[in-house]
């Protein structure tokens, strides 16, 4: 009996995809289904609200904000 997973079909940079890749590899339950090619993945639907939350940290920790206290 085939075995189907919902995925979602993502379409970026390298370097993103070189990030979901990294994730994928710290991750217990796999995140990436298949690799498709260099700027393409199918990832696990039930994955992609937390792929899209860790993206955004990850863009707003290298993101200046100048209302942020640099003393800290």
């Amino acid at each position: 009996m085939p075995r189907f997973i919902q995925g979602t079909l993502i379409k970026s940079d390298k370097s993103i995809i070189l990030f979901i890749k990294n994730l994928d590899k710290n991750e217990e339950d796999k995140i990436i289904i298949q690799e498709l090619d260099e700027n393409h993945l199918f990832i696990n639907s039930h994955k992609l609200s937390y792929v899209q939350e860790k993206i955004y940290k990850m863009q707003d920790s290298f993101t200046y904000n100048p209302n942020e206290n640099i003393n800290n």
